[in-house]
């Protein structure tokens, strides 16, 4: 029997220790999973990080079959194929689901792997396990922005085709009033229609301006996370990225990405206008 693992591909006592002391280090934590011949899944190791993710380590390493309720109902099909598929081909499993920690919070992670299979038959994994909730949030946040986005352009493409079309009936009866003597009635007709399409072309337009510059509805304030709510009450205190960063405890590119995803959600032009209506339409706390 190996001195670092017993014979099944566990980790020792010692070694355990040793990798609570290493995992401190590290962002997310490290864990060893086990997927026994029965199909049964344990955690043999789960480093402290865990308790970031709202998850009692303790707990977890006493199951001797996990039920992984921690999962997402909407993600646990997946992960469960995504792992029976890791342990028949043995290759490294790199997968991103929803977890739902003890507290209630949702959050994202991303957990890698590395497969092997050990004597008794049972397949190991030993890997770490990241939380990617900002990463998904700001990604999540510019996918509803681009879709607003397109529905504006489709709103916009309908209101020039409706007016195309009115025009295009006046000229023909323009037209056909031209053909015809002593066709005033059809004639002046013809020309209240044009008025009317002269009017809709003049609504038109404006409508098509609020599309770009009117203020947000309240449902697009809303949708903002209680992430890019925090960068967005920092925007209106006119924070650098720099400054964002450090008063959230986030990297300078994640500040980037939630400041473009709040921008989109806004519909603001730029950070001066999205600080402007943080201060007027939004309590922050």
């Amino acid at each position: 029997m190996s001195d670092e693992t017993h014979d099944d591909g566990v980790l020792t006592r010692e070694l355990v220790r040793f990798f609570d002391r290493m995992s401190a280090h590290f962002p997310g934590h490290v864990m060893q999973r086990v997927l026994e011949p029965d199909g049964r899944i344990r955690y043999s190791y789960v480093s402290p990080g865990l308790s970031t993710l709202g998850l009692d380590r303790d707990a977890i390493m006493a199951e001797t079959a996990s039920a992984q309720s921690w999962v997402h109902p909407d993600d646990a099909g997946r992960w469960r194929a995504a792992l029976l598929t890791s342990a028949q081909i043995l290759e490294t499993l790199d997968e991103e689901v929803r977890v739902i920690g003890d507290d209630g919070r949702v959050r994202w992670i991303r957990s890698i792997g590395n497969p092997r299979r050990v004597a008794s038959g049972a397949v190991v994994w030993d890997g770490i396990a990241l939380d990617v909730s900002e990463k998904r949030e700001a990604l999540d946040a510019l996918r509803l922005a681009k879709m607003e986005a397109d529905a504006a352009e489709a709103g916009k493409a309908r209101v020039i085709a409706a007016v195309g079309t009115m025009l295009e009936e006046v000229l023909g009866e323009l037209r056909q009033a031209a053909r015809r003597t002593g066709a005033e009635a059809g004639f002046q007709n013809a020309l209240d229609r044009l008025s009317n399409a002269r009017r809709a072309l003049g609504q038109g337009a404006v409508a098509l301006d609020g599309l770009e510059t009117a203020e947000p509805p309240p449902g697009r304030l809303s949708g903002l996370s209680e992430r890019q709510r925090g960068v967005l009450a920092l925007l209106a205190e006119a924070r650098s990225n720099r400054e964002i960063a450090a008063a959230l405890g986030i990297s300078e590119g994640t500040v980037k990405l939630h400041v473009a995803a709040v921008l989109k959600q806004l519909g603001a032009a730029n950070r001066t206008e999205a600080a402007i209506i943080a201060r007027d339409r939004i309590k922050l706390s």
